[in-house]
Order: C-alpha cells, then structure tokens, then sequence
C-alpha cells in the first residue's frame, strides 16, 4: 500500500467540502433616519424638527465563513454616503450630508450554498457632515452613527452576482459649528430604515 494513499483521501476529502470563505464586494442603497431634532449646546435648546425619511449608498468588501448548516461570522468595512432630512418649524428643509468610512461584522447562518443570513450584524461609521437649510449651508463637523441589522444574501453560484436585502434600526449623531452664530449644534435621529444589496462573490 502506497504511503501516498492517506493525504490523497484527505485531499480528497478536503475537495470535496463546501467552502467556507468568501469575499463579497457589495453596493448598497436605500433609506436612511430622518433627524429627529437638534441641540444647541451655547443655548443649552433643543430644536424641534419634523423628521424626512433620508437616503444612504454604501461601498463594502466583507469577508464571510460559514459552512453551509453552520453558523459563521462576517466581517468588513467600506465607504458611506448619506443623508438625513427632516423640516424645522419654520418649515424649512434641514438636510446633514454625511461621507465616511465604517466597519461591520456579525453572524453568519448559511443555510444552503448559495444563501446566508446576516443576523445579528452591526455597522459603526465615522466622517464629516455638511449641514443645509434650503439648500444653502449653514455649518459643518463630525459624524457618527450606528446600526443594528438582519440582512439575507443570494448568490447566482458559487461565485458570481449576489442580491440581498437588509432591515436595520439606525442612530446617528452630526456634531456641527452654525456658520452665522459659531454655536456647537449636534443634530441627531434614530429610525428603521431599508436597503438592497447589489454585489458579487468572490
């Protein structure tokens, strides 16, 4: 008997397990919190604003293992662009900019080879935001925000386009400098929202 024999059936073996690591490259889009209020810290006033459902695009690479039947993990990160609106009660549109860089991770629940579940994930972003009444600025500074999210992934294959869908319940914070008054105004909101992945599995 070959001494080769042995590693040849675990090679063998080996091959024939599903995989378990993926990288997915995902764009996502969809609805974002509206803000809610704001807080004028010199004056020590919070200002009411009427909340406007708002917009996101993201840009992710996540890395997934998870053994079809098994529960795994993922972890990632990538780019952000969104915006919050909302109406103050001179019924003027308020809007905060944001763009940055956030990190995600989670559990995996890859029931099939080509389906998996994301539950419970979470995402942390970080950057700048630009803060707008009528469409004219009026300050800008620091952002925050975080999710909390349960999204499902389809894969056309082993490796090829994916779709998925993600529900989340998100909070964020833009710590800003009024342009006309030099006060610190940290506008802020927390809402559900809703996206829709377009990626490909590597």
């Amino acid at each position: 008997m070959s001494t080769h024999a042995p590693l040849a059936g675990l090679l063998l073996i080996a091959a024939a397990l599903p995989a378990a690591d993926y990288v997915d490259v995902r764009l996502l889009g969809g609805s974002a919190p509206g803000i809610a209020g704001a807080r004028d810290h010199d004056d020590d006033d919070t200002i009411d604003i009427d909340s406007r459902l708002g917009g996101t695009m993201s840009l992710h690479v996540v890395y997934v293992n998870a053994v079809p039947g098994k529960i795994g993990w993922c972890v990632g990160g990538g780019l952000f662009a969104r915006s919050h609106d909302g109406r103050n009660d001179a019924k003027d549109e308020v809007r905060v900019g944001a763009a940055g860089l956030e990190a995600t991770g989670g559990m995996v629940f890859r029931p099939t080879h080509r389906f998996h579940l994301e539950a419970p994930a979470a995402t942390i972003s970080l950057g700048g935001s630009r803060v707008e009444v009528e469409g004219d600025k009026t300050g800008d500074g620091g952002y925050s925000a975080i999710d909390v999210h349960a999204g499902a992934y389809y894969s056309f294959g082993e490796k090829g386009v994916q779709l998925g869908a993600v529900f989340g319940i998100g909070l964020f914070s833009a710590n800003t400098e009024d342009d006309a008054t030099d006060h610190d105004i940290t506008f802020y909101g927390a809402e559900p929202w809703l996206q829709l992945a377009l990626g490909w599995r590597f």
